[in-house]
């Protein structure tokens, strides 16, 4: 029988899925190249909401939630599907990661990195590409 809800369980305060929700939003918003103006303009709210939504300080309404996924053009799932390698994780460490990502993806390299990795069929093909990768960190790391 499932679980008696209460209060206590039906919290208002924002939780670890409003982060996760939030990190989505701002990894998103970064990709598609628009400021936290730009995207509180089509929210209807102030920039300063939008990095609210974004830390997980504060929760995004479901009407909000239908107007990120047509912008940008992901499923209203997306938002709240768990990222076990995340999930638990500071926000900062969090932001930290998306951060390197959006760098990458958003340089030249990146991009073309990219394109011929999902071109990549083959898992080991792909474990021997990350393979190399990490290789070649390691020394640069080791000979600076």
């Amino acid at each position: 029988m499932p679980a008696a809800i209460t209060n206590a369980n039906l919290s208002k305060a924002p939780g670890q899925t409003d982060i996760d929700v939030g990190r989505k939003v701002r990894f998103q918003r970064i990709i598609h190249g628009l400021s936290q103006a730009e995207l509180g303009n089509a929210l209807s709210v102030a920039r300063q909401q939008v990095q609210k939504y974004e830390s997980g300080t504060n929760r995004l309404r479901g009407d909000q939630i239908v107007t990120l996924s047509r912008l940008f053009r992901v499923p209203m799932e997306y938002f709240y599907e768990p990222d076990p390698e995340r999930s638990g994780l500071p926000f900062s460490v969090q932001q930290k990661a998306d951060d390197d990502l959006l760098r990458f993806v958003r340089s030249k390299a990146g991009r073309e990195l990219n394109a011929a990795f999902v071109r990549i069929r083959d898992p080991e093909g792909k474990r021997q590409v990350a393979a190399l990768a990490d290789s070649l960190a390691r020394e640069e790391r080791n000979g600076d």
